[in-house]
């Protein structure tokens, strides 16, 4: 049972303060979108920004694609939220991912 006492509340909490002690609100949604990784974080952003921009006229399921300066690597089927109300954002599948 050791490894229970090691992943404890007390520990993640240590955990996320010495790794984010300054971040912002912002920061540290990114770094949880990529604990999926890099391309997830890219997917929610684009999403976002599509509707921010007009490219989508309301929110509405799409299958949106990301990843990093080496190319795409991440598919997902999401419904994006306004940059303004990001947490209105859902992900309903992840089609591709890697490792």
């Amino acid at each position: 049972m050791l490894i229970f006492e090691k992943i404890s509340p007390e520990n993640t909490h240590v955990a996320i303060k010495i790794a984010l002690e300054k971040a912002k609100e912002v920061e540290i949604m990114a770094h949880t979108l990529r604990l999926f990784c890099e391309g997830m974080k890219v997917c929610v952003e684009i999403g976002a920004m599509a509707l921010d921009a007009g490219a989508l006229k309301k929110p509405r399921a799409v299958v949106a694609l990301g990843g990093t300066g080496r190319g795409c690597d991440t598919a997902c089927v999401m419904t994006p939220g306004y940059s303004a109300k990001i947490f209105d954002t859902r992900i309903h599948e992840i089609l591709c991912k890697p490792y």
